[in-house]
């Protein structure tokens, strides 16, 4: 409540319109495109280059739809070269840029990797997102039950998450509270939805509707 028990209002959501689906959706659930001087089409996974962005949804065959339709020339009213390995270069872009999110998390003592640790966490709630593998066994995976947690996320492979622990390989990441997590958190869904097709733009928009939450 704020003064006077006027509620405050919640931070508003900002949201685009994807190229292909010309629905709006939140922000942080698309990727940004730029042309760089050359005309070449550009993922901004981080969203602070310069110049006009055109935004399509975080998903493989979205992409590809953008990619084989001339959608992009179209949106950026002017043609638009788009280079081969488009999505291959979104996904590295995504990682690398995951991979030092959740660096600066651990550095500043709101990650911690590895089996015993996370266990820990879970058990004082300090929990907010546990990140697993997703080429980890089956049985790991039902080592851990997590209680209290927000959400799971297995968008990254065990080598993916040890470079960000400095290891070869880690299976197993809590996130604590905080921006930079549900940054983290964000990042690892689009991640999620570059490496996964959904053909369904009504249950992609219901589904990152409900991770707003």
């Amino acid at each position: 409540m704020g003064r006077g028990g006027k509620t405050k209002d919640r931070p508003r959501t900002i949201e685009r319109r994807c190229l292909v689906t010309r629905e709006t959706y939140p922000k942080a659930c698309l990727i940004r495109f730029v042309l760089d001087p050359n005309g070449h089409v550009t993922p901004d996974v981080v969203g602070k280059l310069p110049g006009r962005g055109v935004y399509v949804c975080a998903c493989q065959n979205l992409l590809q739809k953008a990619m084989s339709n001339g959608l992009f020339s179209w949106g950026f009213k002017k043609a638009a070269i788009v280079p081969d390995g488009l999505i291959e270069l979104i996904d590295k872009s995504l990682v690398r840029y995951i991979i030092e999110l959740i660096s600066l998390a651990r550095k500043s003592g709101n990650a911690v990797a590895g089996f015993q640790k996370v266990k820990a966490w879970m058990s004082r709630e300090n929990c907010f997102v546990f990140l697993q593998a997703s080429d980890s066994s089956k049985r790991g995976k039902t080592k851990l039950q997590p209680q209290n947690v927000q959400c799971i996320i297995n968008s990254l492979s065990s080598q993916e998450l040890g470079l960000a622990f400095g290891r070869e390989y880690v299976v197993n990441v809590a996130l604590s509270t905080g921006k930079l997590s549900q940054t983290i958190l964000e990042n690892t869904k689009r991640l999620k939805g570059v490496r996964q097709i959904t053909s369904n733009s009504t249950r992609f928009k219901r589904e990152n509707e409900l991770n707003e939450r």
